[in-house]
């Protein structure tokens, strides 16, 4: 439930719901005190943000509803969905309401009670259709994973071109669970000429500074940075990339792990091709307790229309140094969006990217962050639109920019200088009712007139 209000004798609810099995159907009632339906005006229409989280298909028209019927002082009432196959019941969901609830929920009173049964809802929504363990991709990855023997090879070769690597992790009140399977992840990479910088942000969390204490005395590979106060992502990461001795840069988020063989793919391909001065990878979500993996991100190579439209690189980021120095750093005034900020403006000065088609990046997907596919934070949708508006600017390309209806996704308008005729060739012969939808598409929906 987003929003609930009364207004001139009527409750109006606007929400959400998911059918928890396939084929189903959700039916909304809204029950009096004593059990009887009461009038009720509905309207059933898509939820983008939803659709894609949790289907891959922002289309979908079943997921958010509007619901709107009389009510009458402080009546107490009942919010009943009920999940159908045909005629059969799967499922019942009750939520009573009364103005005093919804004042309370509204005005932010006694927030976490009140709200607790939708945030349960929500996981239980979430642990479903998110976090279940896909056997088909499990079974798909763990084929193409390097084994055991893969493995020992690789620590056992030896590259012309070996480069020291720096991976910079801001930490910043960092599960331990989650900090030691991180460091777990980058410590034991079958690439050995390599660093650890650690940023802690957080230094009054005791039992965090303990253990990146600890790591660095036990490992001369670990370089630690201790802030007196968070400075904000981004320069916590230029701390850290300040600090660092290699001459590339790897980025990991504080939560997430790597494959093993992560840096020593990227080394390999460094060595057939030493002019590459940015490397990205596949990616996928794991679960909070890291006991399955979803949500595989097949990427394409580098394609500057997708990545104007969306940060599609994002992990495993690495880059030279060199770029991260020349540039300044990363900059906070595009917190929430200062990857895409930085690689855009990377790839505005280097035509040497290097796309490595394989998942050496875990994703942790927790309640909180932006992995879940939660929604993300207005000021972070206002940093990616900077971001990439900025980049036109640099480039000269002169085009507005807004917020997609999915989250994380950005529409471009280009304003064009000139509009030239375009000729359309249209090969036919005897398709007369194909070639009306040909035209009938290109005269009715094509914003661009000069055509011919």
């Amino acid at each position: 439930m987003d929003m609930a209000y009364v207004k001139a004798g009527k409750m109006s609810i606007i929400g959400w719901a998911a059918p928890e099995e396939e084929g189903t159907v959700l039916h909304y009632a809204v029950l009096d005190k004593n059990g009887a339906e009461k009038e009720l005006e509905q309207v059933v229409t898509t939820r983008p943000d939803l659709g894609y989280a949790l289907f891959r298909d922002p289309d979908r028209p079943d997921l958010g509803y509007f619901l709107r019927f009389p009510y009458k002082g402080n009546e107490k009432v009942t919010v009943r969905i009920t999940e159908k196959r045909g005629e059969e019941t799967v499922g019942v969901l009750e939520k009573k309401l009364s103005r005093a609830y919804i004042t309370y929920r509204m005005t932010g009173k006694k927030v976490k009670r009140r709200m607790k049964p939708g945030i349960d809802f929500v996981k239980k929504v979430e642990n479903h259709f998110l976090h279940t363990d896909d056997k088909e991709y499990r079974d798909w990855f763990l084929k193409h994973r390097a084994d055991e023997e893969t493995l020992k090879a690789q620590r056992e070769r030896t590259f012309e071109v070996a480069p020291k690597i720096s991976v910079v992790v801001p930490l910043y009140k960092t599960p331990l669970q989650y900090f030691e399977e991180m460091v777990e992840s980058v410590l034991s990479q079958t690439y050995g000429n390599l660093e650890l910088v650690l940023v802690n942000a957080s230094k009054e969390d005791e039992a965090l500074s303990e253990a990146v204490g600890r790591l660095a005395e036990k490992d001369s590979r670990v370089t630690v940075v201790t802030l007196d106060e968070n400075l904000g992502i981004s320069e916590n990461t230029n701390r850290g990339i300040a600090a660092s001795a290699g001459e590339f840069i790897a980025l990991l988020d504080h939560d997430d792990t790597i494959e093993p063989d992560a840096l020593y793919d990227y080394v390999e391909a460094l060595n057939k091709d030493p002019e590459i001065e940015l490397f990205y990878s596949d990616e996928d979500k794991i679960t909070e307790d890291k006991n399955a993996w979803f949500y595989p991100n097949f990427k394409p190579d580098f394609a500057i229309d997708f990545l104007r439209a969306n940060n599609y690189m994002c992990h495993f980021l690495m880059a030279k140094k060199a770029h991260f120095e020349r540039l300044g750093g990363y900059r906070k005034e595009y917190d929430g969006a200062q990857d895409h900020d930085m690689i855009l403006r990377i790839t505005e000065t280097t035509d040497h990217i290097f796309h490595l088609p394989r998942i050496l990046y875990h994703w942790r997907s927790i309640a909180t962050s932006t992995a879940s596919g939660v929604g993300v934070k207005d000021y972070a949708k206002s940093a990616g639109i900077r971001a990439i508006e900025a980049h036109y600017e640099r480039v000269g390309i002169p085009a507005t920019v807004t917020a997609a209806a999915v989250d994380g996704w950005y529409v471009s308008r280009y304003m064009l200088g000139r509009h030239p005729q375009v000729s359309v060739l249209i090969p036919n012969k005897d398709h007369v009712k194909d070639l009306q939808k040909c035209l009938d598409s290109l005269y009715h929906k094509s914003t661009y007139r000069e055509i011919e």
